[in-house]
């Protein structure tokens, strides 16, 4: 039983680790989620699928050019007019 939790647990500590290594940020989270994946799976899995539920809003920003959003998956700048993001595929809500 014990042996099983352990390989449950390591597999959605890879699958958090590559998820998070997705996003733009800091190139030391992915690694840190793996840790406390690792050593604190009842705390950190779930609050993982807590946080990735939560998405980040939709950023809209003024440039010389005129306006751009951000994407909320890659961070990213794309035109206004865009519906979906020309680096990632994501779809932008406006």
């Amino acid at each position: 039983m014990y042996i099983l939790f352990l390989i449950i647990t390591t597999i959605f500590a890879i699958w958090i680790f590559m998820d998070s290594q997705n996003k733009k940020g800091n190139f030391f989270i992915p690694y840190l989620w793996l840790a406390a994946a690792l050593f604190f799976p009842v705390i950190a899995i779930p609050a993982y699928f807590i946080l990735k539920i939560v998405k980040p809003t939709t950023q809209i920003t003024n440039k010389e050019n005129g306006k751009t959003i951000l994407c909320p998956k890659c961070g990213k700048e794309n035109n206004l007019l865009q519906s979906v993001c020309c680096f990632c595929n994501n779809q932008l809500n406006i």
